[in-house]
């Protein structure tokens, strides 16, 4: 994109993570390489957001996955006081956990047959439940395709 600034300078937008996986994925893929910047840049695969319920209003929720760690990634406070938070890969065997990430995010540890898992999967399945301080509801699913995370998943060795 290119953008005039009010000195008459052309500013040419880049998208980081773009650079990392041009190729990578195709325009429909639901996981795609992403780069922080800053101090300590990180690469880091990144689902597209899917929208479910908190159980007050409706939420956009995305998934990272940062080495040997999966973060679930919310604007909502998480309950881990029920130990039923959760991910599964299509009907493989579900993996709990109850490390948040601040208030609003839960990390779980996977491993690379999990990874693997979710290379040749349709779905990864995560259970999430929220507002600890509110009266209790349930753990609310959400599903995240696994189309691109393949591709996306070997493009993240070029990124650095």
């Amino acid at each position: 994109m290119y953008k005039k600034s009010k000195t008459g300078t052309i500013v040419v937008g880049v998208l980081l993570a773009g650079l990392c996986s041009v190729a990578a994925s195709g325009a429909n893929a639901a996981w795609q390489v992403a780069k922080d910047g800053g101090d300590t840049p990180r690469c880091y695969l990144k689902s597209s957001a899917q929208k479910m319920q908190d159980g007050y209003r409706t939420i956009s929720v995305h998934a990272e996955i940062d080495g040997d760690n999966l973060t679930l990634v919310t604007p909502s406070n998480i309950d881990t006081t029920f130990s039923d938070l959760r991910i599964q890969v299509d009907r493989k065997e579900p993996i709990s956990s109850t490390v948040l990430v601040g208030k609003q995010s839960v990390r779980f540890a996977i491993t690379p047959q999990t990874v693997n898992d979710m290379r040749k999967g349709k779905a990864l399945n995560a259970y999430i439940r929220f507002w600890p301080t509110w009266p209790v509801t349930r753990a609310h699913p959400v599903s995240f395709s696994l189309r691109g995370f393949s591709a996306a998943s070997k493009a993240i060795k070029n990124c650095s």
